[in-house]
């Protein structure tokens, strides 16, 4: 258990705020909610110099610059889906919060949820698992504000388009990015994520390879680019170019795991991986079939997913 010391200026009233930690090694994103104490209403430290505090228009903001400060990460506000909520929710079962940073503590304390949207007005708070990018499956809602989870450990890529900046999957505790700014042959794409600390995208366990497919699927932008994008698994290179062993196919992942097949099974296009004409040696997924996933050749440029842990330091 942590306690921090929240202080900023620019409310009616002088909050205290306790950051209740619950972390474990293994969901490092776990870091607790937070805590309006009341008995400290009205009140600051006698050694504090109020002329050295920072404005900012809320508490989710300060919250969100303390939280920051311990290298947690912060909750993003997205202008992109102002007055937008996703076509497919069902506000009925929101919860009622009386603010944006109740909301946040909630999200927080939920491993599943990777982002939120907050209304200022109906003050409701509808909780996402899925992290969104497009606004293509978005209605317009009046009042409705979007968030979603970043880490210092996956910074917020400037000059880049927001599909291509990293995503935050709180469950697998990854960040995940999609590169359509570029296309290359499977190895320059495995070396391109390698440049900057990441790899291509490994997609076992099957939860994280649902949260990826699922946000191919709801923010449709990644259909313009590409038919297809590559993946981090490959043949032995040394069986490239080679039938495939009488064993059935042998796909390993960057991490050096083999492709759980029957795991996988509900993520794979009809009939594959087939290694047609003994030259698809590495593992993509098809745009155009909702990014069901394929064998194909190592040499053709496309599109491609890196990944990094997400860690809290």
């Amino acid at each position: 258990m942590g306690v921090v010391l929240l202080r900023c200026r620019g409310l009616s009233h002088m909050l205290l705020l306790l950051l209740t930690v619950s972390r474990s090694d293994s969901d490092p994103c776990r870091v607790g909610q937070w805590f309006q104490d009341p008995t400290f209403k009205n009140c600051l430290p006698a050694d504090v110099n109020t002329t050295s505090s920072t404005a900012v228009d809320s508490k989710l903001r300060c919250a969100a610059r303390c939280q920051k400060d311990a290298r947690v990460g912060q909750w993003f506000q997205d202008p992109t889906f102002k007055n937008c909520l996703p076509a497919d929710v069902n506000t009925t079962s929101s919860t009622a919060v009386d603010s944006k940073l109740r909301c946040a503590a909630r999200c927080q304390k939920d491993a599943r949820c990777n982002s939120f949207f907050y209304n200022d007005v109906s003050k409701m708070c509808v909780r996402q698992w899925m992290v969104y990018v497009s606004t293509d499956n978005m209605k317009f809602t009046f009042g409705w504000r979007y968030f979603r989870f970043t880490s210092d450990s996956c910074p917020r890529l400037h000059n880049t388009a927001e599909h291509e900046n990293y995503v935050i999957d709180r469950v697998s505790v990854t960040c995940f990015r999609v590169v359509t700014s570029l296309w290359l042959p499977w190895v320059a794409a495995r070396a391109a994520c390698s440049r900057n600390g990441d790899r291509l995208a490994v997609l076992e366990p099957v939860e994280k390879a649902r949260f990826v497919v699922d946000f191919l699927n709801i923010n449709k932008v990644f259909t313009k680019f590409s038919s297809s994008l590559v993946i981090g698994a490959s043949r032995p290179q040394h069986l490239w170019n080679t039938s495939l062993p009488a064993s059935g196919p042998d796909l390993v992942w960057e991490n050096g795991q083999r492709v759980n097949y029957t795991a996988t099974a509900p993520f794979w296009y009809k009939g594959r991986p087939n290694n047609k004409d003994k030259t698809d040696n590495v593992l993509g997924m098809k745009a155009d079939k909702k990014f069901l996933w394929d064998d194909f050749k190592e040499s053709a440029d496309r599109v491609f997913i890196c990944e990094r842990p997400l860690s809290s330091g």
